[in-house]
């Protein structure tokens, strides 16, 4: 096991080639975004930290780039040789996404599903909101952060977004 040191805490890697981590509970600390978040705060939601010569070893700020998800997936899909990309054809799309569907049509599957459902089920919350397009209260039971109190608020305001624009 590889260990590197940052900011006085210690990340380890299991294997050649994986993150370097950090784990304390149940909680899973990944070195690159910690050193990308030590120097330029919060990762914005739907970015991600890429290495930029591809060493995940390397966690030094100046190899760590912000892309968003899709530039990252495309990035990195470019930057395949035609060795793995025939590697990906032959294991992933054959073989493990086949797998991945059939075990999700299995009772196995359908279980965790339905087991998801109701362990998130029971860790909502009510929460209180106002509809940004006709400011009218409304509460939900959700996780997440709610803009508009029903479909209609929710059309009107993309409707008048792409009139905007």
């Amino acid at each position: 096991m590889e260990y590197q040191t940052f900011n006085g805490i210690q990340f380890y890697q299991t294997k050649p080639n994986d993150y370097f981590r950090h784990s304390v509970g149940h909680t899973t600390i990944l070195m690159h975004k910690y050193v990308w978040e030590y120097y330029n705060g919060k990762i914005p939601k739907g970015y991600e930290v890429h290495h930029i010569d591809r060493n995940r070893a390397n966690n030094n700020i100046s190899n760590l780039q912000l892309l968003s998800k899709a530039e990252h997936k495309r990035l990195h899909g470019e930057l395949l040789t035609e060795e793995e990309r025939e590697w990906k054809r032959n294991n992933v799309v054959t073989k493990a996404v086949p797998k991945a569907i059939e075990w999700h049509k299995s009772e196995e599957g359908k279980a965790w599903h339905k087991n998801q459902v109701l362990t998130r089920k029971d860790n909502r919350t009510e929460r209180h909101f106002v509809c940004e397009m006709c400011n009218k209260a409304y509460s939900r039971f959700t996780n997440k952060n709610s803009k508009y109190c029903c479909n209609a608020c929710k059309m009107k305001a993309l409707r008048q977004r792409r009139k905007g624009n």
